[in-house]
């Protein structure tokens, strides 16, 4: 019965889709042509003077949001944006909605928190391994999207995490069996479509297997194509029939192209992707302003020309670097207008091929017409409250990470009245605002926050005799094999005897390095359900009432 209702919901929407009219590539100028391939980012929480003359004088295609840029304050006030955008579009010469694209993965990875429902995330969906709760966590987190006007989500991220060093991925993936990872995906998908949400696969050919950050550097992926398909493509294989865009990743995998990273390679791009694997649908860049990109480049202008040379039809211009001295480095107006400018030009001169550009343009004309995307007049605004942060997307969410987060490792402690005990947080200052929000908040007594994920000498000496004061210590760690101080934190305090619960925000991979704890909490996410989860198995575990 639930295959048969997704599949009348998904011809309900497709011929619905049929009736939503694009221009044809014919009735665009060269420069309304360009202008498609760019997705951008703008400041400002709502439509900033860039912006305007992006979408009137550039014809961008879409737009990216981001917390740290567009506010994403409320819901009321993304949907506002998103209307005020999309009123914008239409005044166009040939009205074109815009693709509004968001990073909406759950879990680790997550622009809307203010008045949004807060899913765990892919960690915690693969540890359970249900593709009918994957597909409502889906359908739900579409439906909140849907309400506040984006159309496009970079998600659900199909790698394969097969390498416990990987820096960038860990619960952001449905886990190491590439099987389970195309089932969970496929569910996904399926959930996202039902809610006429653009979903993206995300990172061809797979960013599992790595011990480099593409922020920060260009990774390197050394297997040979055989074990490539066996591992690394056989999600993306398995679930590009039912695609409709890809999200490329800054890689180098010398069994596709000794040479060039996927993104400015024909050969991963053109003759793999399209060609060898039959793919059709969008092939969208990653950020062209990571350092992985930027490492073969010229800077971000020749990057972008590379990658439309490549076969991509989006070209993402969006976010900064957050890495070392380029804090403040972003894809600026004029670099953005530089963009536009080199690819008329090279169109004009004959360096591009225009035939190419129209292939592209076409196919997303199309899928902006199959989605029903609308802007100018058309533009109608959701009631919120049917659609976000509803009860029943709250106890979803709660539900999944009821299920995900687990006990790895107990041993004898004594039972407290948590009731009337003093219990000390200790936290990376990045999960604060989820430690707020969640049940953890009520639990414990006071709190001890400290910057960045590796907490200095200092640091350690501060939460210590914090906790002196303390009953009873909860301590979250993130990626602590990457942040080895934060084992030592954990080594402090048990050393002074204080009973230290150890909540493990990511993955268990290094729960040896905790084993001195009395208890040891995974919860596969840092959201603030699977902080409410790990509160009940503390309560479980340590309460006694008196």
């Amino acid at each position: 019965m639930r295959t048969f209702i997704s599949i009348c919901l998904f011809l309900d929407f497709f011929f619905l889709g049929l009736s939503a009219k694009m221009p044809s590539v014919n009735e665009l100028t060269l420069e309304e042509k360009v202008g498609q391939l760019l997705m951008v980012h703008f400041h400002g929480e709502q439509a900033d003077p860039h912006v305007r003359s992006y979408i009137l004088d550039l014809h961008i295609g879409g737009v990216i949001y981001y917390r740290g840029y567009n506010g994403l304050t409320s819901p009321q006030q993304v949907q506002s944006l998103s209307a005020e955008l999309q009123t914008l579009a239409g005044e166009q010469r040939q009205p074109i909605p815009l693709l509004i694209a968001i990073d909406h993965e759950g879990g680790v990875v997550n622009h809307l928190t203010k008045g949004f429902t807060q899913f765990p995330g892919n960690g915690a969906v693969g540890k359970i391994g249900d593709c009918a709760l994957a597909e409502q966590c889906a359908y739900a987190m579409g439906q909140e999207l849907k309400g506040v006007g984006i159309n496009t989500n970079f998600a659900p991220v199909i790698d394969v995490n097969n390498n416990k060093q990987n820096p960038i991925i860990g619960i952001r993936s449905f886990g190491d069996d590439p099987q389970a990872v195309a089932a969970l995906g496929k569910a996904m998908l399926a959930g996202f479509r039902q809610a006429a949400i653009l979903a993206t696969l995300k990172h061809f050919p797979g960013h599992g297997d790595v011990t480099v950050d593409s922020h920060e550097s260009l990774p390197v992926v050394q297997k040979d194509r055989q074990t490539l398909d066996q591992m690394e493509l056989y999600p993306f294989r398995h679930l590009l029939p039912c695609a409709d865009a890809v999200m490329t990743a800054h890689l180098l995998v010398p069994a596709l192209d000794a040479k060039n990273t996927v993104t400015f390679s024909q050969a991963a791009i053109t003759h793999l992707l399209r060609d060898e694997m039959a793919y059709e649908g969008l092939m969208i860049t990653d950020s062209l302003i990571m350092q992985g990109a930027l490492d073969q480049s010229n800077g971000v202008v020749d990057a972008a020309v590379k990658s439309f040379i490549a076969g991509h039809d989006i070209l993402l211009l969006g976010g900064r670097q957050l890495i070392a001295d380029n804090k403040e480095l972003e894809v600026t107006p004029a670099e953005i207008q530089e963009i536009h400018r080199t690819l008329v030009e090279m169109v004009k001169t004959g360096l591009l091929s225009e035939v190419r550009l129209n292939q592209s343009v076409a196919k997303i004309l199309k899928i902006k017409e199959s989605y029903q995307l609308k802007c100018g007049e058309e533009v109608v605004k959701e009631d919120l409250a049917q659609t976000v942060n509803t009860p029943a997307h709250k106890r979803l969410a709660q539900k999944i990470a009821d299920a995900s987060v687990e006990i790895v490792s107990s041993l004898p402690h004594r039972k407290l009245n948590l009731g009337t005990q003093k219990i000390l947080c200790i936290a990376p200052a990045f999960c604060s605002e989820n430690l707020f929000e969640s049940v953890i908040n009520r639990l414990t007594s006071n709190s001890f926050f400290y910057k960045g994920l590796n907490p200095t000498i200092d640091d350690i000496a501060a939460a210590a005799t914090a906790a002196s004061a303390a009953d009873l210590c909860v301590l979250c760690t993130y990626k602590s094999w990457r942040n080895p101080m934060q084992a030592e934190l954990a080594a402090a305090l048990l050393k002074k005897g204080i009973p230290t619960v150890v909540l493990m925000l990511g993955d268990a991979w290094d729960q040896t390095a905790f084993a001195a704890s009395p208890l040891v909490i995974c919860t596969y996410s840092p959201a603030p359900c699977a902080l409410n989860a790990a509160a009940a198995l503390i309560e479980k575990e340590f309460h006694e009432a008196l």
